[in-house]
């Protein structure tokens, strides 16, 4: 028999048994249609599909079904009746696969999908299903193929479990069409949760992501969303046996926004208002090793280059990470620093600390080592520090973060800090800081305080250990010491502006800039106390001189319950006399570290009587200047706080050993209303 003769014996049968297959299918009642889809998803997946609507059927080479009211039906514990509900659907079927037991779609339109993924507190998810009986077929499995997708006026609503917030997903259009088999092309447009997002390019076809077979796929997606710009490309190989699914999957990504800030609150994200951000790398998975290159992170003028590792195999997760930059400038990311706050910010329960659990459990999880670099960091004030370095080490639970280093106008500052969870997840720390010669101005901008003295070289000196499950717990335990010696400096202004408070504590005992000098030239500052479980005794520990006055305090801060006591004694520096402003008075700071009082002492109402003449009455001095400095070392307030005054000591052993005796502030008090007594003829 001739090949031809051969050849058209086959076009005949295949003729043939597409006709009859044709005649089969227009002779079909959409009853049984509608009994055989309803029977076979029971089947499949154990829930109802319902057809409300008509089913009708167009014969062509590629026959198209057209279908309405078709719903599915949610799990038995979830929150609607349905899973899923379309007004109209279309598909059209290719014959000849049918053949070979396989469904191919050429072309399926859903008009109007709606559909509901959830999942409940127990963690059961309304898309997997409980088969219902079992084939007992030992036919090959039926395959789907679906050319192209098209989807008009879509939803999808997504609710996970409590707490976690609903998510909702319009779909206006989205196309979607295969080519080769492992190829699709995709344009869509929908909104997530309100905020518009557009998609376009080429991504693996549906069939290739789930079988991961054949040869590597092509990606190469741009998704654009409220002015940002994400793009990915790259090749999505085949599924390595015994490996991770993403084995093999090379990523390039990029990302630019002009506005961050803009960009976050899309998605209830609250940011600071930043500058254009670019990002460039590379993302991959090899022999189980996760890799993420940032080879280009720039925010603004600020560059940093970041590598990333995390291993998926081993007894324990572990990352690795290495950063450095040339240049990070937080006055650009963030803004100049912003006036002081006229309030301290307390919680619902007026405490400053916050008693909230501190979210530490996890650190006993994974391990982590880190490495970070900046060649030059510019605070907000506009203060450049440089060769920042920064070790992390974290294992099973243990942080290490040793050294943090850093040059202030090659002055080093160093820290390091050790903190650990424990079984009841419950945080002990331990922080040290020291400095020798670094600008008072840079450590307060590290603070984002502004209004400090210029120059001002400082040594600090300062250790921390306490041990909580919150941040109030960590304060009530704490303890250590604190040592800051300031040298020289000035500041400019009337008004030293570091937050209403403690402003208002230097208004009260430091004259500012007048007409002939609009500054303060300041000589030194001390503040020197130890720290014990919760407690700063602060005995003649603070001391400040100007040109223009002398203070030396005393008092107790209790982090325990938030609460402060201190004394301030202040002495003008030209020495008494008859003014106002060169006479002292006992600035008393009082109350609770979210809301603290400042006052004069009542025995501030002595400076009108030595204004009438108390200084000539006890012979050039009156009693209450010599009650607040000559047993203070005041003359000298730096060297007291420093503990370089015998006379401090004696005052403090004096003061132990008559534990009956008044207090300064009492002993103070009395000896005003004496003078003020005598000096109208009175009984002293």
């Amino acid at each position: 028999m001739k090949l031809r003769k051969v050849l058209i014996i086959i076009a005949a049968i295949c003729v043939t048994g597409i006709g009859g297959l044709a005649i089969w299918i227009m002779h079909l009642d959409p009853k049984e249609i509608t009994a055989l889809a309803e029977r076979k998803t029971a089947e499949a997946t154990g829930r109802q599909l319902h057809i409300d609507g008509t089913i009708s059927l167009k014969f062509s080479l590629i026959p198209t079904l057209a279908i309405d009211g078709v719903r599915f039906q949610n799990a038995a514990w979830g929150s609607q009746p349905d899973m899923l509900s379309v007004k109209h659907a279309e598909i059209q079927l290719a014959l000849l696969p049918l053949f070979h037991r396989q469904i191919a779609l050429r072309k399926v339109v859903l008009i109007e999908p709606q559909i509901l993924l959830e999942a409940n507190a127990k963690g059961d998810k309304n898309w997997v299903f409980d088969a219902g009986k079992k084939s007992q077929s030992t036919d090959r499995q039926l395959t789907i193929d679906i050319a192209a997708l098209r989807i008009e006026q879509g939803s999808l609503v997504y609710k996970p479990g409590t707490p976690a917030q609903t998510q909702q997903v319009h779909i206006a259009s989205l196309s979607l069409k295969t080519s080769g088999g492992s190829q699709a092309t995709i344009d869509a447009n929908a909104t997530v949760d309100d905020v518009p997002i557009e998609l376009a390019g080429v991504i693996p076809s549906p069939g290739q992501l789930a079988t991961r077979s054949g040869a590597a796929s092509k990606l190469d997606l741009k998704v654009t969303s409220a002015g940002t710009t994400l793009a990915l490309s790259g090749q999505i190989p085949a599924a390595v046996p015994n490996a991770s699914p993403l084995e093999g999957v090379n990523l390039r990504f990029t990302a630019q926004t002009n506005d961050p800030s803009a960009f976050a609150k899309q998605f209830k994200i609250s940011l600071p208002h930043l500058p254009a951000t670019q990002i460039e790398g590379q993302a991959g998975i090899a022999k189980s090793i996760l890799k993420l290159d940032f080879q280009k992170f720039q925010i603004g003028h600020s560059v940093m280059h970041a590598q990333l590792r995390m291993p998926f195999d081993g007894e324990r997760r572990s990352v690795s990470f290495n950063a450095d930059s040339t240049l990070i400038d937080l006055r650009e990311i963030f803004g100049p620093i912003a006036p002081a706050k006229t309030k301290k910010a307390a919680g619902s329960d007026g405490r400053l600390f916050s008693d909230d659990t501190l979210p530490v459990k996890n650190l006993s999880a994974f391990d982590m080592t880190g490495d970070l670099k900046v060649a030059r960091l510019v605070l907000r004030d506009g203060h450049a520090l440089q060769a920042l370095n920064a070790k992390a080490d974290l294992r099973r639970g243990t942080l290490r973060l040793d050294p943090i280093s850093v040059n202030v106008d090659n002055k080093p500052l160093r820290a390091t800090v050790l903190a650990e969870v424990s079984n009841d997840h419950a945080l002990s720390m331990n922080v040290s800081l020291e400095g020798k010669g670094v600008a008072l101005s840079a450590l307060a901008a590290l603070a984002d305080v502004a209004a400090v003295p210029e120059g001002a070289p400082t040594d600090l000196s300062i250790h921390y250990s306490g041990r909580g499950t919150s941040i109030r717990q960590l304060a009530a335990s704490a303890n250590g010491d604190v040592r800051v010696v300031v040298g020289p400096g000035r500041w400019k202004g009337k008004a030293f502006d570091v937050g209403e408070d403690i402003t208002e504590v230097f208004k009260a005992i430091m004259p500012t800039g007048t007409s002939t000098s609009d500054y303060t030239e300041l000589q030194c500052a001390v503040i020197r106390f130890p720290l014990k479980q919760g407690v700063a005794r602060i005995e003649n520990g603070i001391g400040i001189e100007t040109t223009k006055v002398k203070v030396l305090a005393t008092g107790v801060v209790d982090l325990r319950n938030e609460t402060i006591n201190m004394g301030f004694h202040p002495k003008a520096g030209t020495g008494l006399g008859v003014g106002i402003g060169n006479l002292a008075q006992l600035v008393r700071v009082g109350g609770t570290l979210s809301n603290p009082e400042i006052k004069m002492d009542p025995v501030g109402a002595a400076t009108t009587a030595a204004e009438l003449g108390l200084a000539a009455y006890t012979g050039g001095a009156s009693l209450l200047a010599q009650r607040l400095f000559s047993g203070k070392s005041i003359d000298n307030p730096c060297n007291t706080a420093l503990g370089k005054s015998s006379s401090t000591q004696a005052d403090t052993s004096s003061s132990k050993a008559a534990p009956s005796a008044k207090t300064d502030v009492e002993q103070i008090s009395h000896d005003a209303a004496n003078a003020l007594r005598g000096l109208f003829g009175g009984k002293r």
